[in-house]
């Protein structure tokens, strides 16, 4: 079985399963190793609608916002308010708003009470609240004051807070500031507030400040975050940029950023653009592609599959989504893999399926598995669930090695099996190995095999 995971997007595909939108902070990830770029607030706010419709009211994500005026209460007095508020979430939503509000009227002193706080994520974030509610009204201000006197995570929360109210008001003077700003993770949120606003207000001019960037990777990941931005607003305005940027270092990814993106918000407008592709970005962008819509309309995503010639592109394709389907209904992604004509991408798409079903549902997938006739491809079938379950259940491992029929593969089965099993529970193992019954040859060579 040839590999299938291409990219971290697909290799995390079965996130969506449990939750979406997981792809796009994967990339980033991938594409920034150094540390994190944070997620554009736009494709975060679409994300956050999209899911809320099947949110219920009583969601621990939900968030109450404090109802009160600050800007007709006397901040010292609010402050020892918030002293007595002994709910974590209520006394930092109480504080932020608070600090939000007399950074805008008396910003020395409410940076003064923000830093008393303990460290932690009061003091951050009161702390952030404060230099954004000055930077709403003297940014240049607000940035001296915390490059000067910030270092640190406060710096790095601060500076995005200062750069996401900055770039709100004028994104070109913000992403000045920005781009004077270290390299690294200090600056990373500040990039990605002034993609933020930027994307909404001009993407292209947003596109033109990237590419001054000195250090390559920070300029690959923030393409990348700016092409997932500005997929969610226009798709097709994104396609046409990307289409542009074809052939140039960072193409690769701001493809792959994009069809993340437009993956999950219609993946048939997505899967027109991708067939337009050169080769050298389509075998990618399809397994990506793939990889979120067998997740979602599995159906309609092999309707497209079976479209494709032979060639690199389906052989990669049909396991992908063979792999995707498995995650949300392995029963019917095996069954239809089983029903594909015989060729080399059959193989690799029953190996997925099974291969994802043991991993999601061992109890399902070995039931499914014992069911099977002994030989031919029921050997198989239990070679390649013994493989999986050898990790996490290994004594099921070894009851699917013994329905092997086949001499040689149950040999080479087990083998497999017993030195994953003693490299996680050697006394285990060898507890079964002596009451196993094997040949006394072969129990001989699995203990030195242990030594």
């Amino acid at each position: 079985m040839k590999p299938l995971i291409k990219n971290p997007l697909v290799m995390l595909a079965a996130g969506l399963i449990l939750g979406g939108g997981i792809v796009q902070t994967a990339w980033l990830l991938k594409s920034n190793p150094q540390g994190t770029m944070v997620e554009p607030d736009s494709v975060a706010g679409a994300r956050s609608r999209k899911l809320s419709r099947g949110t219920s009211v009583n969601s621990p994500e939900k968030v109450t916002r404090p109802k009160h005026d600050f800007s007709k209460m006397d901040p010292k007095q609010a402050w020892e308010q918030a002293q007595g508020i002994s709910n974590f979430t209520e006394r930092l939503d109480y504080l932020t708003a608070l600090m939000r509000e007399w950074g805008k009227s008396d910003p020395e002193s409410a940076i003064a009470m923000a830093r008393e706080l303990p460290v932690g994520t009061l003091q951050k974030e009161a702390l952030g609240a404060a230099c954004a509610g000055w930077a709403s009204l003297h940014p240049e201000q607000a940035s001296e004051w915390a490059q000067q006197n910030l270092s640190g995570p406060l710096a790095a929360g601060t500076f995005g807070m200062i750069a996401k109210e900055w770039a709100l008001q004028d994104p070109s003077r913000a992403g000045d500031w920005v781009s004077k700003l270290p390299d690294g993770v200090l600056s990373e949120a500040a990039v990605t507030s002034v993609i933020d606003a930027w994307v909404s207000q001009d993407p292209k001019a947003a596109a033109g400040w990237i590419d001054r960037f000195s250090d390559e990777g920070r300029k690959t990941a923030s393409l990348a975050a700016l092409a997932t931005g500005w997929c969610a607003l226009s798709p097709e305005d994104a396609a046409r940029w990307a289409d542009s940027r074809l052939g140039t270092p960072e193409s690769a990814d701001i493809v792959e950023a994009l069809i993340g993106a437009w993956g999950e918000q219609d993946p048939v407008a997505a899967s027109k653009w991708v067939m337009r592709l050169d080769e050298s970005h389509q075998s990618d962008a399809v397994s990506t592609l793939i990889s979120l819509w067998g997740a979602n309309e599995p159906d309609v995503a092999a309707e497209w599959v079976s479209k494709f010639p032979d060639g690199e592109i389906r052989s990669s394709a049909i396991p992908a989504l063979a792999q995707s389907w498995a995650g949300t209904e392995p029963a019917k992604a095996l069954r239809w893999s089983l029903d594909l004509p015989e060729s080399e991408e059959k193989g690799d798409a029953v190996d997925a399926a099974i291969t994802t079903w043991a991993t999601l549902s061992p109890a399902e997938m070995s039931a499914w598995v014992e069911k099977q006739p002994a030989g031919g491809s029921g050997d198989h079938f239990r070679e390649i669930a013994a493989t999986v379950l050898a990790d996490e259940d290994p004594e099921n491992a070894m009851k699917m090695v013994n329905g092997i029929s086949d001499p040689a593969a149950r040999e080479r089965s087990l083998v497999h099996a017993w030195k994953v099993w003693s490299q996680n529970d050697p006394d285990a193992a060898t507890s079964w190995l002596g009451k196993s019954g094997m040949r006394a040859d072969l129990i001989e060579r699995l203990s030195k095999g242990m030594r």
